[in-house]
């Protein structure tokens, strides 16, 4: 009886046992079932594994060398936020690395889906034998998931997530490419992501240079991620030597090397190989005012996202080696000048024919103490905007050789009294050939010409020629503009001026030659290009005018050519009270702009263009020709024939520049020129024939104003548009300012204002002013020496 009662009451007991399990059951996996759907809807769709993308760093390039065969490259600038990342294909990743890596991080890695339980149950009893934790259950896709897509939150939930994704990922993802990813991904410390920049910091190994690894510094890297700071061999090499040991032991282990081979490693000191410590930081970079006009520009066009983790490859226009010299001559340059006030200075470098930027100096001194680039940024430019107006009055019916008198000018002022215009010298009141005016700087005659050809000529020769808008002249339509009232900066006028070398085709300045996206293709970048701003003609004769600016005695950069020992031409520029002195000069392959001055704007003492800025340029481009080696010659071009002067042009002798050694008329090789006077039926015509040439005729007419049967040239072509002033392009009936503008046929901007629309009511905007052209304010004096 006993017996059946009780297997009575235990049927009972396992019954009640096997409902309270059944139930148990049911609630755990109704609650695991519930658990999975609320995680499932948080983790990442197959579209947004496919769309991963790490962060990777931006490299800017710089040229380092001469371009045949092939350029040699430079790195110029790694641009990334909070991770520095190169990104690496996993056949450029060593064998050992990546047998190393998966030995001490998932043995089973190959042979898993994602989640390995006989790692978890291994882990788990080596950590309870241990007492406490000395292995990770996770597996590399695991740590994978974790790394890109969810926090290190230490929770079950996490942990559910974490399962979930390794798994998802498995069923998305090759192995290869899951190793792939991870080695970019993983962290290595000291700001290190991924194996690729791991491998350049602690060894200073390119990604072409991967292979060079030994097999102890394969080991060693890859035992960092478990805790990239206790391992570190910066900080403890102890701790990093027993690490690597460690990870020799499991390759040992998988039958990856053998116990002479892990026995060898084990021999190699930590240290031996291990390169110097490099600090990381947002931003690394050379040439600091060129990179962030660069990282600007990509900004602007891709947005800082893409440039700053997107991996871009960044080939720019930039050539270190004159960058160098560049920063050098400034820096000695500026210091020179410091008994005189002067603190600060920039120059800037363009190749004439392309308007690529191959140097770039916004300032001297530490740039982290002050960033403002003053090759991008405007300043008066003194006498240097004369050639402006002189190119205008060529294309008005001025000649070379025509008359203009270097006497004061008076004229009526704004508030109804008047304002007489006078020179550097008070005894240059004479009279000048127009060649002559330029290349001594003469004041007056640069008022009197803006007053014959008009303001507004002039401001859209000078607008074109330096693609700055019309409405930066707004504020100083006055006949002082003639000597510079106008800001530019060394990069503005570096082009115009390259306008003039280049026969009348303004180039384009470019900072960037190539671009490429972290999978290698080719982004649309702007490209060099010229349009014809102003006539051939014009251009090539101010450029035969402005060579007497370095080569006549009377000239302001007088012997500049003879010590250069190369054909070239140029305008030095000093603002009122001293405050601003330039030199823009050029070649016909080069075109370098100098400015030199004080960021306050307090006057400095005396320093005009001659002898602030032209010493810094000639001691730049001296050293600059022998790099860039002067092949090309300057455009040939018809003379242009003057029809009017300011005196009767028979009471005048022809000034013309000639060669000491020939006695024939001086031409742009010619080492020793002076000024002659002749009377006009006795002038020379016929070039020196000693001194080579630029491929002009050989014998030309240097009297044109005394020739008036001789043709005129082909008038201009042009064509009036009215242009929007905020814009810069072609107006429509909702833009408020507007101006009228003439632009050689061709050559008038495309499209329409994208600025203005309807006004709201249908409104109109108010008229804008205009201000007399003849007013001008006080106090304005050029004192170009």
């Amino acid at each position: 009886m006993r017996s059946r009662k009780f297997i009575r009451r235990l049927r009972k007991v396992l019954l009640t046992l096997n409902l309270l399990l059944l139930f148990g059951f049911v609630a755990v996996v109704g609650l695991l079932m519930g658990g999975l759907v609320s995680v499932n809807r948080v983790l990442p769709d197959t579209t947004q594994l496919s769309a991963y993308r790490p962060q990777l760093n931006t490299v800017l390039y710089a040229k380092s060398g001469d371009r045949n065969p092939s350029p040699a490259w430079t790195v110029l600038a790694r641009i990334y936020r909070e991770q520095y990342r190169e990104p690496v294909r996993l056949r450029d990743v060593p064998r050992w690395l990546r047998q190393a890596t998966v030995a001490v991080e998932d043995r089973r890695f190959w042979r898993h889906q994602g989640v390995d339980p006989w790692g978890m149950g291994r882990a788990l009893w080596a950590n309870v034998r241990h007492g406490k934790t000395t292995q990770g259950a996770s597996t590399i896709t695991q740590q994978l998931a974790r790394s890109i897509w969810l926090s290190r939150e230490r929770t079950v939930n996490r942990k559910i997530k974490e399962v979930l994704l390794a798994v998802q990922m498995e069923r998305k993802f090759s192995k290869d490419e899951i190793l792939e990813m991870y080695l970019n991904e993983v962290y290595y410390g000291h700001g290190a992501y991924g194996i690729a920049t791991a491998a350049e910091l602690y060894y200073g190994k390119s990604v072409d240079e991967l292979g060079g690894l030994t097999l102890a510094q394969c080991a060693l890297l890859a035992g960092l991620p478990q805790r990239p700071g206790a391992y570190s061999p910066y900080g403890h090499p102890q701790r990093a030597k027993q690490r690597r040991n460690t990870v020799l032991d499991a390759m040992v282990r998988c039958g990856d090397i053998s116990p002479a081979e892990a026995a060898k490693a084990k021999k190699e000191q930590v240290q031996k190989y291990l390169a110097e410590r490099k600090s990381r930081g947002i931003e690394s970079r050379k040439a600091p005012y060129f990179t962030a006009e660069v990282i600007k520009y990509l900004s602007n066009r891709w947005g800082e996202e893409i440039v700053y983790a997107g991996g871009l490859r960044v080939h720019t226009t930039l050539d270190m080696r004159l960058q160098r010299i560049a920063e050098q001559v400034l820096a000695e340059g500026v210091a020179n000048l410091k008994d005189k006030k002067v603190t600060q200075g920039a120059v800037l470098c363009m190749e004439v024919r392309t308007g690529r930027v191959l140097a770039m100096v916004g300032g001297v001194g530490p740039y982290l103490e002050n960033q403002w680039n003053r090759a991008t940024h405007a300043r008066p430019v003194g006498s240097a905007f004369k050639p402006y107006v002189y190119a205008t009055a060529l294309q008005y019916g001025w000649g070379p050789n025509s008359a203009i008198s270097g006497a004061k000018v008076t004229v009526p002022t704004v508030d109804g009294r008047v304002h007489t215009f006078h020179n550097y010298n008070r005894g240059q009141e004479g009279t000048y050939t127009l060649r002559r005016a330029l290349a001594s700087s003469i004041n007056c005659a640069a008022i009197r010409l803006l007053r014959d050809v008009g303001i507004d000529p002039v401001v859209q020769t000078a607008s074109r020629m330096t693609d700055v808008p019309s409405w930066r002249f707004h504020e100083h339509r006055y006949l002082s503009m003639a000597l510079g009232t106008v800001g530019f900066s060394p990069l503005e006028m570096a082009t115009g001026f390259s306008t003039i070398a280049s026969g009348g085709l303004r180039p384009t300045p470019t900072l960037i030659d190539d671009v490429t996206d972290s999978r290698g293709e080719h982004l649309p970048v702007q490209r060099p290009g010229r349009v014809r701003v102003i006539h051939r003609d014009v251009a090539v004769e101010m450029r035969r005018m402005m060579e007497a600016v370095v080569r006549s005695r009377s000239g302001t950069a007088a012997g500049t050519a003879a010590r250069l020992g190369i054909a070239c031409a140029g305008k030095t520029g000093t603002n009122e009270d001293w405050r601003d002195a330039w030199f823009i000069g050029f070649t016909p392959e080069l075109c370098t702009a100098v400015w030199v001055g004080r960021d306050d704007y307090a006057p400095t003492r005396r320093v005009t263009g001659s002898g602030g800025a032209l010493p810094i340029w000639r001691k730049f481009m001296a050293e600059a020709i022998k790099i860039i080696k002067p092949e090309g010659k300057f455009p040939a071009g018809g003379s242009i024939v003057g029809t009017k002067s300011e005196r009767v042009e028979e009471e005048l002798p022809v000034v013309e520049p000639i060669c000491i050694e020939s006695g024939a008329l001086a031409g742009p090789y010619c080492p020793r020129t002076e000024d002659r006077a002749f009377p006009r039926d006795q002038a020379p015509r016929e070039q020196c024939p000693r001194h080579g040439g630029f491929g002009e005729a050989s014998s030309r007419s240097r009297s044109e104003s005394t020739r008036p049967s001789r043709p005129e040239p082909e008038p201009v072509r042009t064509e009036s548009v009215t242009i929007c002033v905020d814009s810069g392009k072609p107006a429509t009936a909702y833009c408020p300012n507007t101006r009228t503008e003439e632009f050689p046929e061709g050559s008038a901007p495309a499209g329409s204002c994208h600025i203005h629309g309807p006004l709201p009511g249908g409104e109109s905007p108010p008229a804008e002013e205009s201000t007399p052209a003849d007013a001008i304010p006080e106090t304005l004096i050029d004192t170009d020496g």
